[in-house]
């Protein structure tokens, strides 16, 4: 039912003897309230005293004046007493105390205001004004309990959070065993720390010895640990634990940690960040020089030259996942069991305008004793393949670079290479036959793609 009246006489006072009242803005408010306990529109209509500003006020903001004075207000206590409510002034067999925590002021109400204005931790539907009482009651006590213990220690809780983040953030991984250990130390303190705040444990002079304990082991055990840890190779390092925790990886951080901190070959492959290539990539080029001509790292993973003269120039970029997926075992001495034809789908070309030519050359130096050119028209973006009396324009980059290459790369010769490769390209156009005209404009274009071939790759 809609509320016939602005301003009732119980929300009057609460916000009366709130912070509110003190403010400049609400001056005007404050004299409504000295003069009149309830507010509706008879009195906004007869009083002319009362500015535009505070009709506004009174009509449009005051619900939510007294949301926020509300909030000002904490429980504090309670006694069996009769008495008057200072709310609304109705007869009381119980007084409730409630403190202003911004102004001090203090206010005693009755069971039925407390609930009307039962604050944060008010009264919910179906429970009794004593159990509220006792809940207020046992958090006065938590608040006094901790104030004791950071009076004695200082804050203690911010010392558990530091301890947890510590054992988080050293530059290795602890081993299983020291994780463990340091967590049921810290733990140990929390439980007591909590126990004493919710009374179920009476003696704060434990508390300096719990706290020694932690200190103790991870100064004296933990500490000179990690020293001697961070000099293995193969340390896992907390760099590598959030690059596996960002990629859901706890079931291999615990498979480190159980390996006393250490990243081994069935490990190794999920570790695949900038950083960790960067920390191996000479061992990588040293023990890898009889696969790749050159191993570089780049932005996008690694750029990778095959050891085979007939390709030289031709790079191709791995990304680290599968890189150290194949590769990885050779940290820890085991072989390359891989031939090229498993690794070689696993790279990419380099697409850009700078390897045309590369492309280009490498293959005009392997095909030049056979009958075989390669040609490159710069306008059309097309690869052409020239043989004798007979030409094809329809060669694309892909393949080029995922069919013909790694034949070469393999060293097939060229006779293998035209059976598996160029006897299956079906759009081959024979020169016999043509045009005279046609032939020589054909014959024109080609010789103009020599030209350009030839100027591009310094013959």
């Amino acid at each position: 039912m809609p509320r016939s009246s602005y301003i009732i006489k119980r929300e009057k006072k609460l916000v009366e003897k709130s912070s509110i009242a003190d403010r400049p803005e609400y001056t005007g408010l404050v004299a409504v309230l000295n003069k009149y306990d309830i507010v509706n529109d008879k009195v906004l209509e007869n009083d002319d005293t009362i500015d535009e500003q505070t009709r506004f006020t009174i009509k449009n903001t005051w619900d939510a004046l007294v949301v926020n004075a509300v909030g000002e207000w904490q429980f504090y206590n309670h006694a069996e007493k009769k008495s008057k409510c200072m709310l609304d002034n109705a007869d009381i067999h119980t007084e409730y105390y409630i403190k202003n925590q911004i102004n001090g002021n203090q206010l005693v109400v009755g069971s039925e205001c407390i609930k009307h204005f039962g604050f944060e931790n008010g009264f919910i539907d179906g429970v009794s004004s004593k159990s509220f009482v006792a809940q207020q009651q046992r958090e006065q006590r938590k608040i006094k309990r901790r104030e004791d213990m950071m009076k004695l220690y200082g804050n203690i809780e911010r010392q558990i959070g530091n301890y947890f983040s510590q054992i988080a953030d050293y530059p290795v991984a602890l081993n299983s065993q020291m994780l463990q250990t340091a967590n049921i130390k810290i733990n140990a303190l929390k439980t007591y720390y909590d126990n004493y705040i919710n009374g179920k444990e009476n003696d704060a002079a434990l508390y300096p010895g719990l706290k020694q304990d932690i200190d103790q082991y991870l100064n004296g055990a933990v500490s000179p640990w990690v020293k001697r840890q961070e000099s293995e190779l193969f340390a896992c390092t907390l760099e590598d634990i959030r690059h596996l925790e960002a990629g859901g990886h706890a079931d291999i951080i615990k498979q480190i940690r159980d390996n006393n901190g250490l990243i081994d070959e069935d490990t190794v492959k999920y570790i695949y960040h900038a950083a960790f290539i960067k920390k191996h990539l000479q061992t990588f080029k040293d023990k890898l020089s009889a696969y790749f001509r050159v191993i570089n790292q780049v932005p996008s993973g690694l750029s990778v030259g095959f050891e085979c003269d007939a390709i030289v120039g031709i790079d191709y970029i791995i990304s680290p996942h599968n890189f150290l997926e194949m590769f990885g075992g050779i940290l820890f001495g085991k072989p390359v069991t891989m031939k090229f034809k498993e690794y070689y789908p696993k790279c990419s070309f380099v697409d850009s305008n700078s390897n045309i030519w590369e492309l280009i050359e490498s293959l005009h130096s392997f095909f030049k004793k056979s009958g075989y050119e390669f040609l490159y028209d710069e306008e059309k973006y097309q690869y052409w393949l020239v043989g004798q009396g007979k030409y094809n324009d329809r060669i694309t980059r892909n393949m080029l670079v995922d069919h013909l290459i790694p034949r070469i790369a393999q060293n097939q010769s060229v006779e293998s290479i035209e059976s598996l490769f160029f006897n299956k390209l079906t759009n081959w156009t024979m020169m016999d036959g043509m045009s005279s005209a046609n032939a020589k404009m054909i014959r024109d274009e080609l010789k103009s793609l020599r030209e350009l071939r030839n100027e591009a790759i310094g013959i």
